[in-house]
């Protein structure tokens, strides 16, 4: 039973129209992100034929269901309002991607450059510049019998080119450029595969079926790639638990020069 009492003093037969199938009312609005995901928000007015406790109405959208057929957008939200003269008012909010973007939309994605302390015997040019090599040292260098690297020695040397000298140094800042970012994605792929991802790399901006990264990222990496250091995903529209649309979330770190990340350390996203 509706749960307005049935002696109202607004019956419905004052909207000249039974309402027993839902009637869209005046004011939808579709907002779109620019990367390939939208939103419409609607409302649906139909009279009011729920009981308890299931509160089930008979030709309203339930989550997860399409909205309009053919529009590939789901219900992701649903608030109900029951007015007095017996109807219900039904507020729709339903998600998807644009036609073009097929199972998941462009990447949004933001750079931060930053530092990691590396090894100073990793430097690209520790041995033409830097420290040189156990037969030829540099600026003070030392090397064992096994020809590694020990360290720097104090004192004066008719191979120092530093300006400061070196003794104690044994690391060395190396820029690491961290790229956050999102993507929005329907069901027609297994989302959740993404989560193996984490701890490998990527040279093509790529985690499966997955597109992460934009043209300009990839190409300021200059063939160094990245490494996969998070991934969250949140599902936005489910149907009885299943999702319909999510939302991935990643955190990539890209490789040191020159060599990038060691291909026997960190297996290749595929």
């Amino acid at each position: 039973m509706p749960i307005f009492p049935s002696k109202t003093k607004d019956p419905i037969k004052k909207h000249g129209d039974a309402l027993t199938e839902a009637m869209l009312l005046d004011g939808a609005t579709m907002s779109s992100d620019g990367y390939g995901f939208r939103i419409l928000n609607c409302s649906f007015k139909i009279v009011d034929a729920e009981s308890a406790p299931n509160f089930v109405s008979n030709g309203l959208k339930s989550i997860g269901d399409e909205i309009i057929a053919g529009s590939g957008l789901y219900v992701s939200k649903i608030t109900k309002r029951y007015n007095r003269d017996l109807t219900i008012t039904a507020d729709y909010e339903a998600v998807g991607l644009e036609p073009e973007c097929r199972y998941q939309s462009y990447p949004c994605c933001e750079g931060a450059g930053t530092t990691s302390g590396e090894p100073i015997e990793t430097h690209p040019d520790f041995e033409s510049k830097i420290g040189g090599t156990k037969a030829a040292p540099k600026n003070g260098a030392t090397f064992d019998e096994k020809k590694k690297f020990t360290g720097f020695s104090i004192g004066d040397s008719s191979t120092v080119t530093s300006k400061a000298p070196l003794a104690g140094v044994r690391t060395y800042l190396s820029p690491r450029n961290i790229v956050r970012g999102y993507f929005h994605a329907a069901n027609l792929q297994d989302v959740g595969s993404l989560y193996k991802y984490v701890g490998q790399k990527t040279t093509n901006a790529m985690l499966g079926d997955f597109h992460v990264l934009p043209g300009e990222y990839l190409q300021a990496a200059n063939g160094y790639g990245f490494l996969v250091t998070a991934i969250n995903i949140e599902n936005i529209c489910v149907q009885w638990g299943k999702p319909k649309m999510s939302k991935v979330s990643f955190e990539l770190m890209q490789g040191a020069k020159p060599y990038g990340w060691n291909d026997l350390i960190y297996s290749t996203a595929g």
